[in-house]
């Protein structure tokens, strides 16, 4: 089958104007990425003593590296990755170190924490062989173990 010229397949066609190009937004850069949510913890702190709080530095950004056990911070929510945002409603995020020590003197005080929303992750196999293992069983069949050090 031959075309004529006139026809609209052999002619370049025109696309229609489907939207503005202010309206079109460009696609996300890698580093312009949404970061998680972050969720706000507040703390009243009444008792005099140590907090227990370590911090990875002692200067801003005060990021919580571990709760001590003896600590007045122990078993009250507190997790390594939290940030320390407020103390006394008071922001202090650039804060020296000094500084905050003082804001943290006197009781009662108010602390308040960020910590990103984690998404619960399932977590990996601790071997190739235990993961097949569980995916059989799950699918109704069975895997056979390697013979213990006593049966060889």
């Amino acid at each position: 089958m031959m075309l004529d010229h006139d026809s609209p397949l052999v002619q370049p066609s025109v696309a229609p104007d489907i939207a503005p190009e202010s309206t079109v937004e460009p696609l996300p850069r890698l580093s312009e990425v949404p970061q998680p949510p972050l969720r706000r913890i507040d703390l009243v702190f009444e008792q005099k003593g140590s907090l227990g709080i370590e911090f990875k530095e002692l200067a801003a950004p005060f990021v919580i590296e571990q709760v001590h056990s003896t600590g007045l911070a122990y078993n009250r929510d507190l997790q390594k990755g939290d940030q320390l945002i407020l103390v006394g409603g008071e922001d202090v995020t650039e804060l020296a170190w000094d500084a905050l020590v003082q804001k943290l003197g006197p009781r009662p005080v108010l602390v308040t924490v960020e910590r990103p929303d984690a998404v619960e992750e399932e977590p990996p196999p601790t071997s190739f062989m235990s993961g097949l293992g569980s995916t059989m069983r799950s699918l109704g069949g069975s895997v056979m173990e390697p013979p213990g050090p006593e049966e060889q």
